[in-house]
């Protein structure tokens, strides 16, 4: 479900570009993609960057919250309303688990 906001953060940045830059491209001769590539994509990096950080922060937060209603136990449910873990709860509690083990080991690696 990240994908619907980074596309549709990132589509609002380019269309943004001043159309007055895009037709100064395409006066001196450049192609439509060479504009895309490098005027549009230049111009709007700040808000194709915002829309990735807003729809990896969107993942982050849905698995989050699945993670906690569902109960987060690492076992096999037998009847349905036993409690269970999701793959992308599975591998966020594992991300953190690794974290911690690395900052144990080295932890003023800087």
């Amino acid at each position: 479900m990240a994908l619907p906001t980074i596309i549709t953060v990132s589509e609002d940045a380019m269309r943004n570009c001043p159309r007055s830059m895009r037709e100064a491209s395409l006066a001196l001769g450049a192609s439509k993609w060479q504009t895309i590539y490098k005027v549009v994509i230049p111009y709007s990096i700040s808000g194709i960057t915002s829309g990735v950080v807003l729809g990896i922060g969107r993942a982050i937060g849905e698995t989050m919250a699945v993670l906690m209603v569902t109960g987060n136990a690492a076992v096999i449910p037998h009847t349905i309303l036993e409690p269970l873990r999701t793959i992308p709860a599975t591998i966020a509690a594992n991300l953190v688990k690794r974290q911690q083990v690395v900052l144990i080991i080295r932890p003023y690696s800087y």
